[in-house]
């Protein structure tokens, strides 16, 4: 009996570990709705970007892999520069649920696109319009 329940905690214990692979960084989709462009992110961890009067940053990008879907969660925090504006956001980021967190920023919206395996080292913003 004790062989048995040692079995299925060793097996739900691997089972479960190897579902998140943790990753070097984050590949985002941003959107100026003041100014309507599109830009594609790159992003190694614990790195910031400022845009604009914001500061970006993720600090976890997990990558979820099943047979049918893959899906990725970033741990991101967004801090306002701007002393009229008091907006700071620190949360997670799910790629398979973009509306299930809302980012409330005026002026962004941020989405995330997938994690990067390979660390970037810089991150690397490119206008897609």
């Amino acid at each position: 009996m004790i062989k048995l329940i040692f079995f299925f905690l060793i097996f739900f214990k691997f089972s479960y570990a190897f579902e998140y692979t943790k990753n070097e960084g984050a590949h985002l989709k941003i959107l100026n709705k003041l100014t309507t462009k599109n830009y594609d992110l790159t992003l190694p961890l614990g790195q910031s970007i400022e845009l604009d009067d914001i500061e970006l940053t993720v600090y976890q990008c997990l990558s979820l892999e099943k047979e049918k879907s893959n899906d990725a969660h970033a741990l991101l925090k967004i801090k306002s520069k701007d002393k009229n504006r008091d907006y700071n956001f620190l949360g997670w980021l799910i790629k398979s649920s973009p509306s299930l967190i809302n980012i409330e920023d005026p002026v962004f919206n941020i989405i995330l696109e997938n994690c990067i395996i390979d660390d970037p080292l810089f991150y690397s913003l490119i206008e897609i319009n």
